[in-house]
């Protein structure tokens, strides 16, 4: 479990098909202690939204990476991001969508259609020895607390200027976002 005041958790997977599932269970359980689930503005179907985008992005790099795979949440003041890092470099996110005649059809091939679909922001970075896709949940600000109750994590003072997974990447990345 994660301390309910700490901003950043990351978990390391091997590439085996049990990555996702291992993934999925991480992102849940860090969003819950972060209270983010449950009703509110902005907070219906985040962590499900969370879940999926995580499940399809660690999918992918298991398949076409086949290198340990990173996960790494960030709460920031009105978003939740993850990052899922593997080491294989090569470009394999599509310059253009993938969606044409037939996209809804195929068995395989959409799992970078969905953030374009459920993120607020996401995109990819390269760097020589690695590759980071992340996808950003734009979260409503919560109403007034009680007085007397404690603020929600992230509610406050929180700014993020850079994703301490991304940083890791050093300036040889070169960022694709997709909005």
């Amino acid at each position: 479990m994660h301390d309910p005041d700490d901003r950043m958790a990351s978990a390391a997977y091997q590439p085996e098909p049990r990555a996702a599932a291992a993934a999925r269970r991480f992102v849940r359980d860090t969003l819950r202690t972060w209270r983010l689930g449950g009703p509110g503005p902005g907070r219906a179907g985040l962590i499900d939204d969370a879940v999926l985008l995580t499940s399809e992005l660690v999918t992918n790099a298991v398949v076409h990476a086949g290198t340990p795979v990173q996960v790494t949440c960030w709460l920031a003041e009105n978003a939740v991001e993850v990052v899922v890092l593997d080491r294989h470099p090569a470009q394999l996110v599509p310059g253009g969508s993938r969606a044409g005649p037939g996209a809804a059809d195929r068995t395989s091939g959409r799992g970078l259609l969905l953030p374009g679909e459920l993120a607020s922001s996401w995109g990819v970075t390269y760097a020589r020895t690695a590759k980071a896709v992340w996808f950003r949940l734009g979260l409503e600000p919560d109403p007034e607390p009680p007085a007397g109750a404690p603020a929600a994590p992230g509610s406050a003072g929180t700014a993020v200027a850079e994703l301490p997974a991304l940083a890791a990447l050093g300036s040889l990345a070169r960022p694709v976002s997709r909005s």
